[in-house]
């Protein structure tokens, strides 16, 4: 019987806090029970950590484009970030040669984590900046304004810019540059 001086402490087990041994009380990290004859102390068990659930994920709502999405950008801490956004306006004076351009850079956009996020033929400007003509508007995102610059700046795009890009465009105008949250 516990309070018996020459029994080892009882541990604690489902269902001892009530019954013939009297009621339990848990302090520090021992049990005094009562009703003995002489309290002797009840050695609890260490509690294990509660393992952490995964937050529950969404439900899969595959399509093309998700797909797409999501092999651009995977799920990732820094999805959360802010983007670096540039807004341009471009005069295209021949769209066959452009249509081209635009097929091979794209690979290397996205290789370097880029992608169009808007692209827009411009059939009439109502507003803009003086003397300015553009028939092409498109937003080009990346995850930061360096990365933005070293694409602009590597050799095969540079490659790609002088055959395609400069023989079929004429003004080139940037309307805005800014971050922007990442989509959720």
């Amino acid at each position: 019987m516990v309070g018996v001086d020459d029994e080892p402490p009882v541990k604690l087990q489902p269902g001892m806090s009530n019954g013939a041994m009297g009621r339990a009380w848990a302090t520090s990290g021992t049990v005094q029970v009562s009703g003995s004859a002489a309290p002797a102390p009840v050695v609890l068990p260490p509690v294990p950590p509660v393992p952490s659930a995964p937050p529950p994920q969404p439900e899969s709502r595959a399509s093309p484009k998700r797909e797409k999405r999501d092999k651009l950008w995977p799920q990732h801490p820094w999805r959360r970030c802010p983007m670096f956004d540039r807004t341009i306006g471009l005069e295209v004076l021949d769209d066959a040669v452009y249509t081209q351009y635009r097929a091979e850079m794209t690979p290397l956009l996205e290789a370097a984590g880029g992608r169009f996020v808007l692209d827009v033929r411009v059939a009439e400007v109502l507003r803009g900046p003086e003397g300015a003509r553009f028939n092409r508007l498109f937003t080009i995102r990346f995850a930061t304004q360096a990365a933005f610059a070293a694409f602009f700046a590597d050799p095969a795009y540079l490659a790609i810019r002088d055959r395609l890009f400069a023989p079929s465009v004429g003004q080139v105008h940037v309307l805005a540059a800014h971050e922007s949250p990442r989509p959720g």
